[in-house]
């Protein structure tokens, strides 16, 4: 008997197919991509809390592990009708647990290095915080210093300009001869603070504070250490006022005087004088007025 073909059309189905491997090849994408996307996220939060990652992560090690141990017992306390076969796939079950566990420690350890990278890092940008405060608490320091020395010595200047105008309109105002080569200095009233006469010369160094008559000696050096930096150590620069009397033979240490009256911020002016000259207090009480106990 001969087989009849049939006159109608034969139906492919490559097409259907394609769409189907198509369809299953873009949701598998789109998964892969919904994964990286995730695993994304997960590296960045614990990225960003490494103290709660570190904390999941041994939440996470402590679940599996409770896993693992009743996996064991279960396996231990199984009855004797457990196949072989169902303890083999328990043992491969708890070994990839097993697994498991030893990854999230190791996932653990890392993120409490991280961690403690982290706070190192914390404390050390703290203590540079800090030290950046310190400096910038001296420089405000110094420069509060630097002001309040400049106004002294605007002060200063200031005192020195009415005190000479004063000695130009009347010369006995301030340091004039009053006969022959002596020189009477008298206080200055006006000025607020406490005059103290500086002599220099060869036979040493000797100090007086005006209005007491009674000069005080110093001895020679005048080094750091020395009877005169000791007393100038006793002086307030804000209320006290040096007049530094040269003689012409004690121009040689007149530079070291001078220098240890800056390094002690105290204002300070220069007199010349001659080698013979008499040095008198006119702010002192005449011997009179203290015996006969009335102010001059």
């Amino acid at each position: 008997m001969s087989r009849r073909r049939s006159n109608q059309p034969t139906i492919s189905l490559f097409s259907f197919q394609d769409i189907i491997t198509s369809v299953t090849a873009i949701l598998i994408l789109i998964l892969l991509i919904l994964t990286v996307e995730l695993v994304t996220q997960s590296v960045k939060k614990a990225a960003a809390d490494p103290a709660a990652t570190t904390r999941s992560l041994a939440d996470a090690v402590a679940d599996m592990a409770e896993v693992v141990a009743a996996l064991e017992k279960a396996v231990a306390n199984a009855a004797p009708l457990v196949t072989v076969a169902d303890k083999a796939a328990a043992a491969r079950t708890a070994k990839v647990l097993r697994d498991q566990i030893e990854w999230a420690r190791q996932q653990l350890a890392d993120a409490r290095a991280v961690e403690t990278a982290a706070r190192m890092r914390a404390e050390a940008a703290t203590k540079l915080t800090q030290a950046a405060e310190q400096e910038k608490e001296i420089v405000t320091e110094q420069n509060r210093s630097a002001k309040d020395r400049a106004a002294r010595a605007e002060d200063l200047a200031a005192e020195n300009a009415r005190r000479r105008a004063e000695v130009e309109a009347d010369p006995q105002a301030g340091a004039t001869p009053s006969r022959g080569g002596e020189v009477v200095f008298t206080r200055d009233k006006a000025s607020g603070r406490q005059p103290w006469l500086l002599e220099v010369s060869a036979a040493g160094l000797s100090s007086m504070r005006l209005g007491s008559g009674t000069p005080v000696p110093l001895g020679r050096p005048a080094t750091a250490g020395s009877q005169l930096d000791q007393w100038l150590s006793t002086l307030n620069p804000s209320r006290d006022h040096i007049l530094l009397l040269i003689r012409p033979s004690g121009t040689d240490i007149s530079n070291e005087v001078r220098g240890l009256l800056r390094s002690r911020d105290i204002p300070f002016g220069v007199e010349i004088i001659g080698e013979e000259t008499v040095i008198h207090d006119g702010a002192a009480p005449s011997p009179a007025a203290d015996d006969s106990g009335e102010s001059p």
